[in-house]
């Protein structure tokens, strides 16, 4: 039996890097790729991204880590992605965005299930939410 293979995406503040790994005995990387995208400072000093460059970034990085490594895409068993925001740069804190719309634009006809979900208060005006979902397409 062949080992599996999982890509992994780390969608950035300027970058969206991707990782292929086999899942064996050992966690093995075996191609990486970064593609970059433009951040946007406005004049009021916010900060913007364009959630449609994160994913043309993400299928770019996808394209050249199967491509380099000679993988289908048939033989990937497994996905996960990752963003974080940086501490004072959204007053939201709101860290899930980019994996959500990412996952929901690579697998349009999936359908979760939720298993789980709570909420935790950091502070009286801040809450995290956690959920867990099965997906099906």
């Amino acid at each position: 039996m062949t080992a599996p293979l999982l890509l992994v995406h780390d969608v950035g503040t300027t970058s969206s890097k991707s990782v292929l790994y086999r899942l064996g005995d050992r966690l093995d990387m075996l191609e990486t790729a970064i593609e970059d995208y433009p951040l946007y400072v406005l004049d009021n000093g916010g900060i913007e991204q364009d959630p449609d460059l994160w994913w043309t970034a993400i299928c770019r990085g996808t394209q050249a880590v199967l491509r380099r490594a000679q993988v289908a895409p048939e033989a990937i068993q497994g996905m996960a992605f990752w963003a974080q925001v940086q501490e004072n740069q959204d007053v939201l804190k709101w860290c899930g965005s980019s994996p959500m719309y990412t996952f929901l634009k690579a697998v349009p006809d999936a359908r979760g299930q939720l298993l789980r979900y709570q909420q935790w208060n950091i502070d009286e005006q801040s809450v995290v939410s956690f959920a867990g979902m099965r997906f099906t397409v």
